[in-house]
């Protein structure tokens, strides 16, 4: 069922959330049995997906369940910040660095280009930052960290007062 607002859009994705997995694989369980999809296309929130959830907050048995109940690990995603679970994977990856390796183990695309979210690629996703902020610092080469660091500030600022026009 999809919540029109709210941090996860639905309940089942709310559920995935967390490293304690005792209660929660509870609800899990009986919201799939109960006919729940585990590959929803979760329209609000800001992650799009169960397992995206899963991927950016949940514990490795979260995952594991998800996945073992043919949530799929390369799907693109409609909604939310990120735009696949391996994305949402690598830019949580100071503390998801082993959810990256599962889902790429299980057949994730790295070189997957995202067509929503804040990110191109998972790639971009792990550096947290937006590509089209690191394609023309390469292009420019510009000579030292504060002219990156500027050019960075500049892109941001204007990337929001687009937003608001």
């Amino acid at each position: 069922m999809q919540l029109r607002h709210g941090f996860y859009g639905s309940a089942l994705a709310a559920s995935a959330t967390g490293t304690t997995f005792g209660r929660r694989k509870e609800k899990i369980v009986a919201l799939l049995a109960n006919g729940a999809d585990p590959n929803m296309q979760i329209q609000s929130g800001i992650y799009g997906s169960l397992l995206a959830v899963a991927a950016a907050y949940g514990g490795e048995n979260n995952r594991r369940f998800l996945i073992d109940n043919s949530a799929i690990v390369d799907m693109e995603l409609q909604h939310g910040d990120c735009g696949s679970a391996l994305a949402w994977a690598a830019y949580k990856a100071d503390s998801r660095s082993e959810t990256v390796a599962t889902l790429v183990a299980l057949g994730a695309d790295v070189n997957l280009r995202l067509s929503n979210g804040k990110f191109a690629t998972a790639l971009a996703a792990a550096n947290g930052r937006l590509l089209d902020v690191e394609a023309p610092l390469k292009d420019l080469r510009l000579g030292g960290p504060a002219e990156r660091k500027s050019l960075k500030r500049d892109f941001r600022h204007k990337r929001m007062q687009d937003l608001d026009t």
